[in-house]
């Protein structure tokens, strides 16, 4: 059974590592203050705490300190500085744009797809496919969320000789098809085949 000295001094080692670790939390919190912390020198305060003691209120105040400065937003004013920091960096990021760098081009869908497959060594023929491709993908996605059939029977259709089939068939009867005819002339269909692409609950292919 251990001794009233010696509880003392149990009791003072324990208040000596809570003081050293606010210490070097304080520390922690000024080198971030002045951006010159990184993710290195945090992790290198965390593991270099002394052993933590037996649980206590001890124990409690340091896991209420470890925590208060590992979250980088709180609440009052600490979340208003976070904020304003924030703000401050998003406004020093809008004034070093230049002016004479045009901004970015909002493609349609159909030639970016094209460029891209030009960039990455794509023929015509497999471009088509491509793109055909994608949309049995959306239309596939499109009847697993409406339960129709499960993700696996999915996989196995998009993977199937049918739809590799299918894709070529409708590849070859539109190869010739000139670019006046090949639109939609009801804008509401366009509109409906579009919104699957836009659902937050798309269902992944992966």
């Amino acid at each position: 059974m251990a001794s009233g000295r010696d509880m003392v001094t149990s009791k003072d080692a324990v208040q000596r590592e809570i003081e050293e670790l606010e210490a070097r939390l304080a520390r922690l919190r000024a080198s971030q203050q002045n951006k010159a912390a990184t993710d290195a020198e945090f992790r290198q305060a965390l593991t270099q705490r002394p052993p933590a003691p037996s649980p206590s209120s001890s124990s409690t105040h340091f896991l209420l300190l470890l925590a208060d400065s590992a979250l980088p937003v709180g609440s009052g004013r600490r979340a208003a500085g976070a904020s304003a920091s924030r703000r401050g960096s998003a406004a020093a990021v809008a004034a070093d744009d230049d002016d004479d760098v045009p901004p970015l081009v909002s493609a349609h869908l159909a030639p970016l797809f094209g460029v891209v497959c030009a960039l990455v060594g794509l023929s015509l023929r497999q471009a088509a496919y491509v793109f055909m491709l994608s949309h049995v993908k959306a239309l596939i996605s499109a009847a697993v969320r409406a339960s129709m059939f499960g993700p696996y029977q999915a996989q196995k259709v998009l993977a199937s000789d049918q739809v590799q089939r299918l894709i070529d068939a409708v590849v070859d009867r539109e190869w010739d098809t000139p670019v006046e005819d090949a639109g939609q002339s009801v804008p509401v269909m366009d509109l409906w085949v579009g919104r699957h692409e836009l659902l937050y609950s798309r269902i992944f292919n992966s």
